[in-house]
């Protein structure tokens, strides 16, 4: 919310800052508040005189609340701007996005929240419904708004949205080629598994005469025994043999079962 004052001091501003202050349901940031004035004597605000009625200080009160609420999104979506400044520069000397998918996913849904909040969310706007019944006051609101530039600096800031939209939009492109170039070479790495796979399998039925396939039961060939010395070569026919079912059984042997052996054969001792 805004809190508006009509001619207050300054010392009278601030003790109904801090009468409100306990009052108040998620307050912005210092960092994110903002203050305005507008001088209510000048030729741009027509009011009717000196003191003039409540509903056209309600007026001018609208305007200027609206002013404030929208140079506190105008202060958030700067320190936003800020943080992407860098972004085209590290590309145009890198060459490369130096952004996570989680990051750029984070800048986009801060971008998004605050491009809500200035069109969607807050009634900047919007008419208040005040004027609906007291339409005779609308044209002081409307001359008050056009004093505080608040539709031209709206404008601008869906232009600043309009710009960092295709900034993500590209960051995107190129984070999506990037995970598509990884999952090729994750299928070339494997491609070029396969035939080394095969080839042990043809080189464990040539030197050991161990049958392939479904054909190893029904076959005559007598069963080779391995001593000490071949061990190793066991785990590598196993990938031959069943090339799943090898690799996980070789993962569980080297990553589970002889370290949690050596932790026992420790505690045991």
């Amino acid at each position: 919310g805004c809190l508006v004052c009509w001619g207050c001091e300054e010392a009278e501003v601030q003790s109904a800052r801090q009468a409100l202050g306990p009052f108040l349901r998620n307050p912005l940031a210092k960092q994110d508040t903002e203050m305005d004035q507008i001088d209510i004597w000048s030729d741009e605000v027509p009011l009717s005189s000196r003191d003039p009625p409540v509903f056209e200080r309600v007026a001018v009160a609208y305007a200027l609340a609206q002013s404030v609420r929208l140079g506190s999104l105008e202060l958030r979506i700067e320190r936003s701007i800020a943080r992407t400044r860098d972004v085209p520069r590290a590309m145009a000397l890198t060459g490369e996005v130096s952004l996570s998918n989680r990051q750029v996913t984070k800048m986009m849904g801060e971008m998004f929240g605050l491009r809500h909040q200035v069109n969607l969310e807050t009634d900047i706007l919007e008419t208040p419904e005040l004027f609906w019944e007291y339409s005779e006051h609308e044209p002081l609101y409307e001359r008050c708004r056009q004093h505080l530039d608040v539709d031209r600096r709206v404008t601008i800031l869906n232009q600043r949205f309009e710009v960092m939209q295709d900034l993500f939009d590209f960051l995107e492109e190129e984070l999506n080629i990037r995970h598509g170039n990884r999952l090729e070479w994750v299928v070339i790495v494997l491609c070029a598994v396969e035939p080394c796979l095969f080839a042990m399998r043809l080189y464990q039925k040539d030197y050991y005469d161990i049958p392939l396939g479904n054909n190893a039961t029904n076959s005559s060939h007598s069963a080779v025994e391995f001593d000490g010395s071949s061990a190793p070569w066991v785990g590598l026919l196993d990938f031959g043999r069943m090339p799943i079912l090898g690799t996980l059984g070789f993962l569980v042997r080297h990553l589970v079962v002889k370290p949690a052996a050596f932790l026992a054969t420790g505690l045991f001792r």
